[in-house]
């Protein structure tokens, strides 16, 4: 039976050109997204991951109780330092580059999984041409990220002192049956291109266990609670 519909914070992460990498390169890559994220979540002190789904090449994690100034400021900023500091130790074929969408609406699991409008709009906004756009803009970024119109003007726009509006690119998304505005804002660009770099944080201890593939789920520990996450593939 289908839950009622609860609101929440929805983040979309994909790795770039995921498709492209060896199986070896791949599972490297996957263990570290699991491992960032984690990490990432844990640094911003974001409370209450209720779901975590294996997309493959990325990852929809919806957050309920999560403070949306702390998901687009301090998640977005530990999750960018975090995937840069990994860069500094692996050759080229191994970097990684997230594309992050953030959008907030309601959601509900139907018994198979999460679904909502949200959810869609979120998976459209992560793979849209403007976000794909600014990572070929700025090839020494790491991390590049997308939000939605509200999110921007209710919380972005609002002054606060951890969100720089300034920083953020009014976009137009067209992707199958989402056309609408959103915000594209590329977290650290880089020494070359005139920004001032942020000091890499250290590595810490992963807030993630080792993942087990069974026929059906993989599992994984978000800040001290397990989840399921349909298998890879997986509708």
């Amino acid at each position: 039976m289908a839950e009622q519909p609860t609101s929440s914070l929805i983040v979309f992460l994909d790795i770039e050109k995921f498709g492209e990498r060896s199986d070896g390169v791949a599972a490297d890559l996957r263990e570290s997204m699991y491992r960032i994220v984690g990490e990432a979540l844990t640094k911003a002190g974001i409370p209450g991951v209720r779901h975590v789904e294996d997309r493959g090449d990325g990852l929809l994690i919806l957050l309920p109780d999560a403070g949306p100034v702390e998901v687009i400021g301090a998640f977005v900023r530990d999750l960018e330092s975090l995937v840069r500091h990994r860069a500094a130790s692996r050759t080229p074929a191994y970097q990684m580059r997230l594309r992050v969408a953030i959008e907030h609406g309601f959601v509900r699991n139907d018994g198979n999984g999460w679904i909502s409008r949200a959810i869609n709009t979120a998976a459209r906004m992560v793979g849209a041409a403007a976000l794909r756009a600014a990572m070929s803009d700025h090839p020494d970024a790491h991390v590049a990220v997308i939000i939605s119109d509200d999110l921007y003007h209710e919380v972005v726009a609002q002054g606060h002192p951890s969100l720089d509006a300034t920083r953020y690119r009014e976009v137009v998304v067209q992707e199958k049956e989402i056309d609408a505005r959103a915000w594209v804002h590329v977290p650290y660009v880089g020494s070359g291109s005139g920004a001032r770099p942020r000091p890499a944080d250290p590595p810490g201890n992963s807030v993630i266990g080792n993942q087990v593939m069974g026929d059906q789920h993989i599992s994984g520990d978000f800040t001290g609670m397990t989840v399921q996450m349909p298998f890879p593939g997986a509708p």
